[in-house]
């Protein structure tokens, strides 16, 4: 079981930690391997159409939601602070297209992710600030709880392997 946090409505920022039963090492990877992202990143596991990572300052990261004829929808940024298996910090920008081939893009927020051993294994803590509006603030809040909730399913499977029967 995985203990969860959220900062109250209405706060900026708003911040979600959750106990993985993982390393902070292994959810790391699990954060910053684009095959990994697909699998638990979005309101519900494998919703990501595209993940790219370029890890490193100043490198890009771009998750597409879906992608077929009528446009797109979107998250990416720049990474500001890479520390492996420690912190990764980086803006964030939610970007969707509409049918007449115009791109909407929300303001730039900023992402700030600990990844800190514990005693059941890693406190993660993910700090979202400068959200801005209200509505934004419950649309951050609402995707950080499905999402963490989702990694945490993916790395305690992976952590423990394969089940045998």
């Amino acid at each position: 079981m995985h203990a969860f946090f959220q900062s109250p409505p209405g706060d900026d920022p708003v911040v979600s930690r959750i106990v993985l039963t993982a390393s902070p090492q292994r959810a790391f990877h699990a954060w910053t391997d684009p095959e990994e992202v697909k699998a638990w990143f979005g309101h519900k596991p494998n919703s990501l159409a595209r993940a790219e990572i370029d890890l490193r300052v100043g490198g890009e990261w771009l998750f597409v939601f879906n992608a077929n004829e009528t446009g797109f929808s979107a998250v990416g940024g720049r990474y500001l602070v890479v520390e492996a298996n420690h912190r990764l910090v980086f803006t964030w920008c939610h970007r969707q297209s509409n049918e007449s081939g115009g791109i909407h893009e929300s303001a730039s927020s900023e992402v700030d992710v600990s990844f800190a051993p514990g005693d059941d294994g890693c406190v993660l803590t993910v700090t979202h600030r400068n959200i801005a509006n209200e509505q934004g603030r419950r649309n951050v809040k609402d995707g950080w709880s499905s999402a963490l909730h989702s990694l945490a399913q993916n790395v305690a499977l992976v952590e423990k392997g394969p089940q045998r029967r």
